[in-house]
């Protein structure tokens, strides 16, 4: 797999495990801050066979939102891959991005408020690549959806994701190649769903 790795000069600071980081205010506040996370995704059955969750279609078209299948396992593991996603968060002037669990069979979990540095996205991303999860900022401007540890989904206004990712991860090309790597693992086929799912929306090129 060729690196996805946005090229710039890499964030200095470091950050501790996730458990360490400040959650998103009170256990009132965060479970109001869960249940807006909830209101941009829908249940079904992922490639791997388990009940999890994927950005609706419903959200999608209401914010006139365009997508991009991507590595999951980048976000965490590859240096760099989350720098064009840190550098367009604060060209809009967030200064930080909620980040939690959205599966139906988990109890609801916290949400994590993240400081917009490579390390901390890192972090949020590194212990949730078993569950669905979702990454976004307070005005609910764009999404990163983690699902399964299988992929993610970028979503949001169609600059946004040109700016958060390399050309290389954009366009039919680059999501066809996602689901080759996907379907090493759970067989071929097991994307159709998620791809007629998001199809409406996807980026061409």
């Amino acid at each position: 797999m060729a690196s996805t790795a946005i090229q710039g000069p890499p964030s200095t600071a470091v950050y501790p495990s996730l458990d360490a980081m400040p959650r998103a205010g009170s256990a009132t506040q965060q479970i109001a801050l869960h249940d807006s996370a909830w209101e941009m995704v829908e249940t079904y059955h992922a490639p791997s066979g388990h009940k999890g969750t994927r950005l609706s279609n419903e959200w999608l078209g209401t914010h006139d939102w365009r997508v991009q299948l991507f590595y999951f396992r980048d976000l965490a593991w590859e240096a760099g891959t989350v720098r064009g996603l840190v550098a367009a968060s604060r060209r809009r002037g967030h200064r930080f991005l909620f980040g939690t669990a959205v599966s139906p069979v988990a109890r609801p979990t916290a949400v994590w408020q993240l400081p917009i540095e490579e390390d901390a996205i890192e972090r949020f991303f590194e212990p949730h690549h078993s569950t669905f999860t979702v990454l976004f900022p307070a005005d609910r401007s764009f999404a990163v959806h983690g699902n399964d540890g299988d992929f993610s989904t970028f979503a949001g206004p169609e600059r946004f994701i040109r700016e958060a990712l390399p050309e290389s991860a954009i366009g039919r090309a680059a999501t066809a190649a996602v689901r080759a790597e996907v379907e090493k693992e759970h067989g071929k086929g097991c994307m159709k769903d998620v791809l007629i799912h998001y199809e409406p929306f996807m980026l061409d090129n």
